[in-house]
């Protein structure tokens, strides 16, 4: 088996969200749009995970198994926010909208509603040198937020990203390689 070196990544990635519906750069305009805000550092790199979960067909014909279906995808983008900022607290709290004033954030009232989705976007490393866009089309924070504040260790906000479904027309999420 031969080995393309060119095909190896390795390297940080930049998170940015943005607004459900936002605008999102393409294959022909790459650029990021000015709809999107970079979350800033991050710590312990940026995960995408893509789980497929099947369910297999059984005949009492056959041993083998004949055939599966998909029965769910979850997809998420997972990483630790370094920049412990009120504004990226009020992101991991879905509060993409909630003013950060004077230095006070205060969240929304909690009470049970339709949850803040947002379109989040990594910007990383592609083969040959080239830029990977991962976008989550409709996103929401799944992860607890919990900071720590230690004498020897720095604080961080994790966020893991949720895709979830957008329409029959639109896929949850995509992958781009820019030229």
């Amino acid at each position: 088996m031969s080995v393309t070196t060119t095909n190896l990544i390795q390297g940080p990635a930049s998170l940015f969200i943005g607004a459900f519906g936002a605008t999102e750069p393409t294959f022909a305009t790459p650029a990021i749009p000015v709809g999107f805000v970079d979350l800033g550092a991050t710590n312990g790199g940026c995960k995408l995970t893509i789980k497929q979960t099947y369910s297999d067909k059984d005949v009492d014909q056959i041993a083998d198994i004949p055939g599966t279906t998909l029965k769910s995808r979850e997809t998420s983008l997972a990483t630790s926010l370094a920049e412990a900022t009120l504004a990226n607290l009020a992101i991991a709290l879905n509060e993409l909208a909630a003013s950060v004033t004077s230095g006070t954030f205060t969240p929304g009232t909690g009470q049970p509603n339709e949850p803040n989705f947002s379109s989040v976007l990594m910007k990383g490393l592609a083969p040959n040198g080239k830029t990977r866009l991962v976008i989550l089309r409709r996103a929401l924070n799944t992860a607890s937020t919990e900071s720590e504040w230690k004498k020897d260790g720095q604080t961080l906000i994790p966020v893991e990203f949720a895709g979830y479904y957008v329409s029959d027309t639109i896929r949850p999420f995509t992958v781009i390689d820019l030229p």
